[in-house]
């Protein structure tokens, strides 16, 4: 599990530009491939401003959901557990 900020790594992104805050994601599958896209979700007026994606294979995902689920864990386990999130439908 890496800290913030990643100090262990070369720039990740290019010096000047801002890094793409995700409050949002959108799911999309088939059979064969898995797609997330993210986004930036501005309060109050519903805009969204997608700005990446990842696609990917299920078998992929399932590696992707571990990695996530054990990045969960450590936080829990250093800072608290989290509270549960649900969206309003």
């Amino acid at each position: 599990m890496g800290e913030f900020p990643r100090t262990d790594a070369p720039e990740l992104w290019p010096a000047g530009r801002a890094r793409p805050y995700a409050n949002h994601v959108e799911i999309a599958f088939s059979v064969s491939e898995v797609e997330l896209c993210f986004a930036q979700a501005f309060d109050g007026d519903g805009r969204l401003a997608p700005h990446s994606w990842i696609q990917t294979t299920p078998v992929h995902l399932v590696s992707f959901g571990e990695a996530i689920r054990r990045t969960i864990d450590s936080y829990e386990e250093r800072y608290g557990r989290l509270p549960q999130h649900r969206e309003e439908r």
